[in-house]
């Protein structure tokens, strides 16, 4: 996780499978960036952190996320936002949908919210010596 003494830190959320574990089945999910809404291709319900994170990266709203944890059903993947275009902001939860699975429910939920920090201007370099800084 990014976060440093000025409060810099990236948006983190996890996917889970919650309910009884599907053995078959697919999910999508969507994402809305800078007022720019984008849908994955179809996830598998036994899905890896790297296919999760090629399915992310594979929109054109998101350069780069890490993705830990993992495989579903049984473990939740986290999602940290760390390109250029995402990291240190605060990104809006993204969903699930178009969901085949034979069992459970894939939902998200936000770990951690991303900030650029304190700054009262919102970009940390404008704030050299913390001055009006929280």
């Amino acid at each position: 996780m990014h976060a440093d003494s000025t409060g810099v830190q990236n948006e983190i959320q996890t996917l889970a499978v919650t309910g009884t574990a599907p053995t078959s089945g697919t999910f999508k999910i969507t994402a809305t960036i800078d007022g720019t809404t984008e849908t994955t291709s179809t996830i598998d319900w036994d899905a890896s952190a790297a296919d999760v994170k090629a399915a992310l990266e594979a929109l054109t709203i998101i350069d780069e996320v890490t993705c830990g944890g993992g495989d579903l059903p049984g473990t939740a993947i986290t999602i940290e936002f760390t390109g250029a275009a995402v990291k240190e902001k605060n990104i809006p939860l993204m969903t699930t949908g178009t969901q085949t699975l034979d069992n459970g429910t894939a939902i998200i939920t936000d770990t951690q919210t991303g900030s650029t920090g304190g700054c009262q201007w919102g970009i940390t370099w404008l704030c050299p010596l913390n001055e009006g800084c929280a």
